[in-house]
């Protein structure tokens, strides 16, 4: 490790570390411009310059670009330094507008804080200034060209860091622009990254455009609840409202970045139609009369039928504390142990996936960024958690091979070798994979992978594949991610089993499963019983055994494949007590409702899919939003104790309020916060509140695995998938991500459409036994044959479209007659 000298202090760093890292561990910040930690330095912006006065490299030279070396002596405010960054400053500022006071970067804009450290404050410059026409970039970023500095940074994120290529450099010499070729919304994912890589106030957030000044915000770290992977947020509100959300640097999570989803997501925390009063039979109702109430009906529930015929449903949106809160209310009460998931299938596979992710193999986002070989299997990494594609991009700017098996379309920022199996296939691709990376396997690891039969199937359609597996096989550190929505139930066992015959044969291997929900991994052990699933409840209620259903911070009807059936289920019961912060489908159905916080006012712990305990804070107090209180534009004359909209409850509190109300003792789990996720999670007990660390997983089967058999005489495979956009279920409450998404596609390969002459942007509908799916028809060559894939969106009709085992036939796909159209849409 480098010993040397900044501004008289020592200091050591990691071989390789550039002089401005080294100073900055020091806590001197030597300004900068074109210089970013996840982009590195180009020195093109002259403004880190420092006097190296000793060592093996003398004079002024750019921090940037220089790595640390034993015995240099570096002075970062030497006179000659100072004057030449006063002149970069001055160079910088020639054709800089002068508009600081209504500029959405001011405060927290980097340009102006060096600006003025420089001591640069008269402008000299009497000359017509340099100006610039700005174009539409979409809904979500704001371009103010004039006041670009020519850093380069937004090219050098946009197209190499998240793979873009649709913005970029134009025109030459003074006249150098940044944006896309023609007007329209930005295509990555990633885009919204641009408003916090830009130095100034070229690319500004344009949802929050002129809603506060940095120093009018209140602000918290946060969690992003809009996948499983758990990127840190900074969370920005105002007046009772979050009005925009930033990256927080997670090393090990999300680095320096976050996805446009996690970014935009939040509005359905403010939206005018959230429920924020209590009703009883559709009445509103104080908060203690409505919790008495439901209580009432509970124990006259209770009382006539039995604990058993009270259900609980929770999600795996909910945090650690919620989820506790309704096992033990649950327990207390008799009642059966609550769900967490809608639908068996999906509930297994996260058990298994969260069962095979032993010590061993646990990675993070960063860890796949430094991996070499990567396995993607029943996953879109883009649609189902964007920020893996990002640290899979990082992976193959380094040379790592990237291999998909997945029946979908599935699109990356990065060349990958797809392998478009059918979803009863890719078990069968995965093992020919597997037996081509290690030919001369042990005994127990031949049983495993002998137990995989067939061949690679549709080989023509993935040329690349023998390499991948040749490159997997003589890896350093191989990953492979599994997929929980689309694979079939055997699949992240085999999945968990691969790693682990990696792990052996290698020396070092990672398994990363990609879970449904925030919080996906909480739920599975809170409940892990894979006996049991939300088809029992409902199969319960049709039955007449379940008589009151208990539905804490869960929409069973908007988020149950079967809605109607969900439907006509939760209109037999003869109680449904629902609590939740969303106007939901399910709160429509509610005997007693009672309103919820957000995470954005009562925070709350998480486990991302690897885990891994996070905590969200409060962002600001619960109550209607300012701008949806005021009286003719003035704050309320009322002078009441309590802000408007202040009456939801925390949904651990909420819990606990009605254990009260029921007569239970919640002591001494209850105590606290930690001691509630501790009484429901073991692995938490002795270790100290907000410890970090993560949670333990059962054991998983490792090479014991073995696929299940494949079907005979299949159908039509209709798949059920998430897009970026329109499809998670708290983003899709918002209308800022509304204009991303796409219109309904129902998508399969181009040769079955030609046999049932399909064209592109035809509208279809999906006849199926319980009803219809309309959408628009999309072909594509990338992806299997007799496969169907349909988002999960509302208006999709995906839950029309689900007949039984998601097994369709494909002449049941046609045309939709003339005039239809307005329907559609």
């Amino acid at each position: 490790m480098p010993d040397l000298i900044i501004d008289g202090l020592k200091v050591s760093v990691p071989t390789g570390t550039l002089v401005i890292d080294a100073a900055e561990r020091l806590g001197v910040m030597i300004p900068r411009f074109c210089y970013h930690p996840a982009l590195g330095g180009v020195g093109s912006c002259r403004m880190c310059a420092v006097m190296f006065a000793d060592g093996p490299v003398k004079g002024l030279r750019m921090s940037c670009m220089v790595k640390a070396q034993d015995k240099m002596v570096v002075d970062t405010g030497h006179p000659e330094v100072l004057e030449y960054r006063e002149h970069i400053a001055k160079l910088l500022m020639l054709h800089h507008p002068h508009d600081c006071p209504v500029c959405d970067e001011g405060g927290h804009c980097l340009l102006q804080d060096t600006t003025i450290s420089c001591g640069h404050s008269l402008r000299a410059f009497q000359g017509r200034k340099r100006t610039y026409r700005n174009q539409d970039l979409g809904p979500l970023v704001a371009q103010e060209m004039n006041r670009c500095i020519h850093c380069y940074r937004c090219v050098r994120y946009y197209q190499e860091f998240a793979g873009g290529r649709d913005f970029g450099a134009r025109r030459i010499a003074g006249g150098v622009s940044y944006g896309r070729y023609q007007e329209g919304a930005l295509v990555s994912v990633f885009a919204g990254n641009l408003t916090e890589i830009c130095p100034t106030g070229v690319f500004t957030d344009k949802p929050s455009r002129h809603q506060a000044r940095h120093w009018d915000l209140e602000r918290a770290p946060g969690v992003c609840l809009h996948c499983s992977l758990g990127c840190s947020v900074e969370v920005d509100a105002r007046y009772r409202r979050v009005v925009r959300i930033e990256a927080r640097y997670n090393p090990e999570v999300n680095g320096h970045f976050i996805c446009d989803r996690g970014r935009h997501g939040y509005e359905y925390a403010s939206l005018p139609q959230r429920p924020r009063q209590a009703l009883v039979d559709g009445a509103p109702a104080p908060m203690d009369q409505a919790l008495d109430e439901a209580a009432r009906r509970l124990q006259a529930v209770t009382a006539a039928h039995g604990p058993g015929a009270v259900a609980a449903l929770g999600s795996s949106r909910q945090s650690l504390e919620s989820q506790a809160a309704l096992k033990l209310l649950a327990a207390r009460a008799g009642w059966p142990a609550p769900e967490f998931t809608t639908g068996s299938h999906r509930k297994r596979n996260m058990l298994s996936a969260v069962r095979g992710l032993s010590p061993e193999l646990r990675v993070s986002l960063a860890d796949i960024a430094r991996a070499d070989a990567v396995l993607v299997v029943g996953a879109a990494p883009l649609s189902e958690a964007p920020m893996l594609a990002l640290s899979l991009r990082q992976a193959a700017r380094k040379g790592a091979a990237v291999a998909v098996i997945d029946p979908r379309p599935v699109e990356l920022p990065l060349p990958f070798t797809h392998i478009p199996s059918r979803r009863h296939d890719m078990e069968a691709a995965l093992g020919a994979v597997l037996r081509r990376a290690f030919p001369d396997p042990a005994d127990e690891e031949r049983a495993f992978l002998e137990a995989f039969t067939g061949e690679m199937p549709e080989a023509h359609a993935a040329p690349g594949w023998e390499a991948f597996a040749d490159q997997l096989g003589r890896a350093a550190f191989p990953v492979v991610v599994c997929g929980s929505d689309i694979v079939r139930l055997s699949t992240p066992d085999l999945l968990a089993g691969a790693a682990e015959l990696m792990r052996r044969r290698l020396g070092r291997a990672g398994f990363f499963p990609v879970l449904a929900g925030a919080n996906a991994f909480g739920a599975a052990l809170m409940n892990t019983n894979e006996e049991t699933s939300f088809d029992d409840v409902l199969e319960g209620i049709e039955s007449g055994r379940v008589k009151a259903l208990v539905c804490l911070e869960a929409d069973p009807v908007g988020r149950f494949a079967a809605s109607s059936r969900a439907f006509d289920a939760l209109s037999r019961l003869e109680l449904l007590v629902a609590a939740d912060c969303l106007p939901s489908r399910t709160m429509a159905r509610a005997h007693v409702f009672l309103p919820t916080r957000t995470v954005f006012e009562a925070g709350g712990h998480y486990a991302n899919q690897e885990g891994r305990i996070q905590r969200a804070y409060p962002a600001h107090a619960c109550g209607t939003p300012l701008a949806q209180s005021l009286e003719r534009g003035h704050p309320s004359h009322d002078f009441a104790l309590q802000a408007p909209g202040s009456a939801p409850l925390a949904a651990p509190d909420l819990a606990l309020r009605l254990m009260d109300a029921l007569g239970l003792d919640p002591a001494p789990a209850a105590s606290d916060a930690w001691s509630l996720m501790a009484s429901a999670l073991p692995c938490l007990e002795g270790r100290l509140p907000d410890e970090p660390g993560f949670l333990c997983s059962p054991p998983g089967i490792g090479l014991a695995a073995r696929p299940s058999p494949v079907p005979e005489n299949l159908a039509v495979d209709l798949l059920i998938t998430e897009q970026a956009f329109g499809t998670e279920e708290l983003s899709s409450y918002g209308s800022i991500l509304k204009a991303l998404a796409p219109h309904p596609q129902v998508v399969l390969h181009e040769e079955d459409a030609a046999t049932i002459e399909l064209r592109q942007d035809e509208q279809v509908h999906l006849a199926c036994a319980i009803g219809d799916a309309h959408c628009f028809v999309r072909m594509a060559a990338n992806m299997a044959r007799s496969t169907v894939v349909v988002p999960r969106r509302p208006d999709s009709g995906w839950q029309s479209a689900v007949a039984r085992g998601y097994i369709v036939e494909l002449s049941h796909l046609e045309k939709r007659g003339e005039g239809s159209g307005e329907e559609a849409s």
